[in-house]
């Protein structure tokens, strides 16, 4: 599934720009000054300046408490952003220099909340994010975005643990399915790109290259019944050359097919060889035997010639001296007469 996106932190109103106006008043000591555009400080002074603890509002309704050095937050406070500072969006942490700084907490007015470290008034380093929808994210954040590594989980129960970056699934990384399903491997982007492992829910694996979500290029299948396709894939589908194992419980236990595949059936040039050494060599269309090919059976006995739909359809017979003893038209054998 799709990872949500990070929300960005509010821009945060000045307030070192109202420092000189009130330096004309050279205020010292616990008080409150009104401003010409309607902002107000009430708190702690120091030389005309915001110093210690105070309350600033903004005209537009923001507000902020907590603690002031030289004109500017510094230290722990609160910045909301609703009207008459109601808690819309809300800022509660460390400031440095007018900005988020250290730990905090931001909580959006969707209900989407992040917990962790800022730097200079973005998310960066280790949090926990949780999202509206109940997605949540653990880990390490650059610039407002998943970077490095980190825990995704999603609502309905799906989860990741490995590599991101640029905000998305990138790198190395473990997925799971409540139903599950698992990968381990890598991301692209957020999809199954480059060499990984795929588990089932029955318990079949893929192990091998992936391109875009999709099993692609080379790989190894083994399916719960023990059977096995080594070979190459193609969108998700056996495609190119490749070896199939049939496994026990199979109607074809121990039989092997080399060659060739197209949209995961047997086509093109093959080779089948059965348990008890009988061997075909020849073409496949659609999973048949279809067009040239040689059946040779144990003893040594074999056919030669057109094959249509499995069926031996214009071709020589041959004995295990490789004397000719029947001959085939449209799908009909006819002995030799000496």
């Amino acid at each position: 599934m799709k990872v949500q996106e990070e929300k960005d932190a509010i821009l945060l109103q000045e307030s070192a720009v109202y420092q000189q106006e009130m330096q004309v008043e050279m205020l010292q000591g616990q008080g409150s000054f009104d401003f010409p555009d309607g902002a107000h400080y009430e708190g702690e002074f120091d030389t005309g300046q915001m110093h210690g603890q105070g309350t600033f509002s903004w005209p537009s309704g923001e507000l902020y408490q907590g603690e002031f050095l030289n004109g500017k937050r510094q230290g722990q406070g609160r910045y909301l952003t609703g009207a008459k500072g109601e808690e819309e969006e809300y800022f509660q942490g460390a400031w440095d220099q007018d900005r988020y700084h250290g730990k905090g907490v931001f909580v959006w007015k969707d209900g989407s909340r992040y917990e962790g470290d800022f730097h200079k008034g973005i998310i960066q380093g280790r949090g926990n994010y949780l999202w509206s929808n109940g997605d949540h994210y653990s880990g390490e954040f650059l610039e407002g975005h998943k970077q490095g590594q980190g825990s995704y989980q999603w609502d309905n129960g799906e989860r990741y643990s490995g590599e991101f970056a640029e905000g998305d699934l990138n790198g190395q990384g473990t997925y799971q399915w409540p139903t599950g399903q698992q990968y381990i491997g890598e991301y692209r982007n957020g999809i199954k790109h480059g060499q990984g492992t795929y588990w089932e829910s029955d318990g079949s694996q893929y192990s091998g290259t992936f391109n875009n979500g999709l099993k692609d290029g080379q790989g190894t299948y083994v399916w719960l019944d023990g059977s096995k396709y080594v070979g190459e894939f193609n969108q998700g589908k056996m495609h190119g050359h490749g070896t199939y194992t049939y496994a026990e419980g199979d109607k074809f236990f121990g039989d092997t097919y080399v060659g060739e595949y197209v949209n995961g059936e047997k086509d093109g040039k093959g080779i089948f060889t059965w348990l008890d050494g009988s061997k075909y060599v020849g073409d496949f269309l659609h999973g048949k035997k279809h067009g040239s090919g040689t059946y040779t059976r144990r003893d040594g006995s074999r056919y030669a010639g057109e094959w249509r739909n499995d069926m031996a359809w214009e071709g020589v017979e041959y004995d295990p001296k490789l004397k000719v003893v029947r001959k085939a038209h449209e799908g009909r054998f006819f002995h030799i007469k000496e």
